[in-house]
């Protein structure tokens, strides 16, 4: 095994822990977040072979050691760099989410300064889209068992850790919906998954057009509702996960906190009374209001 490590800078109002603390991903494989020690390890494809991920934050440098089973080749290490500059939010930016959380209050502002703003992603496309089905009526421990039997040597190899990375859509599009089923606890969403995959098999191009930045709201929305399995709640959240923050994603949980914290079961027309005045940025308004009170979900 050869370990390399690389040094990555942070931007302004950078923290790996609210990055991670931000969104439920951590909790599920291939990441994984050490809550003592603050470290996020990940198992990422390079195109070439699996390799291990262990990120930790000192000051304003990210060191990630990346552990295979020999030296990385610069087309390997491109695509690591990638991969991390995606999944740890290292090309966002925050200026616009900033300026209205200091319109807001001090508390607000304070959570930009600690990190908010970013949050953890997946470096893909598909396994954010793959992932927000596995969300979608269930528990999140279901969601993370799921998860957690995706990302094994039923699908794909294992890094040298023996931990498995997400399977690409071709590994996925191998098998039928019933065999992906007996395969993952997946239940009725086995059908959206391998039709999933056989989009992304069949359209190449898709995940760089999602990716790219380049789309607007207006034609992601329109092609992610296209999706099979992907109603209103799974749209939004995979659109949140791509940088489009104009909507919040309803499910029983943040129905029960706007039931909770706020009395109301009126939740469309609250939520535009409540976080409107962020416009494109409604979902950190919402998102910063829960972490100021304690209810962190994922």
């Amino acid at each position: 095994m050869t370990t390399t490590t690389l040094h990555l800078n942070c931007p302004t109002d950078y923290l790996l822990e609210t990055l991670c603390l931000t969104h439920g991903w951590r909790q599920l494989r291939p990441f994984h977040w050490e809550e003592g020690s603050c470290v996020l390890t990940y198992v990422l494809h390079t195109g070439a072979r699996p390799v291990d991920l262990l990120i930790s934050q000192a000051g304003d440098t990210l060191a990630v050691e990346v552990t295979g089973d020999g030296p990385l080749a610069e087309e390997e290490r491109a695509a690591v760099k990638r991969a991390l500059t995606t999944m740890l939010a290292l090309d966002r930016e925050t200026t616009a989410i900033k300026h209205l959380a200091e319109q807001t209050s001090e508390a607000y502002a304070n959570l930009v300064t600690e990190g908010a703003g970013r949050l953890l992603i997946a470096p893909t496309v598909w396994e954010n889209a793959v992932k927000t089905l596995l969300t979608t009526n269930c528990s999140w421990a279901l969601t993370r068992k799921m998860a957690e039997k995706i990302c094994s040597d039923s699908f794909t190899g294992p890094a040298p850790s023996g931990r498995c990375p997400f399977p690409s859509p071709a590994e996925v599009n191998r098998y039928s919906a019933e065999e992906i089923k007996s395969l993952a606890p997946v239940g009725y969403r086995g059908a959206y998954l391998k039709a999933l995959a056989h989009y992304f098999v069949a359209t190449p191009g898709f995940e760089a057009l999602l990716s790219g930045g380049t789309l607007r709201q207006a034609e992601a929305r329109e092609r992610i509702s296209a999706l099979k399995g992907f109603g209103e709640y799974a749209r939004i959240h995979l659109m949140t996960l791509l940088g489009f923050y104009g909507e919040i994603p309803v499910d029983s949980v943040v129905r029960g906190y706007m039931k909770a914290v706020h009395g109301v079961t009126d939740i469309p027309s609250f939520l535009e009374t409540q976080y409107g005045d962020w416009g494109a940025y409604r979902w950190w308004k919402f998102k910063m209001e829960s972490m100021l009170r304690g209810n962190n979900f994922p």
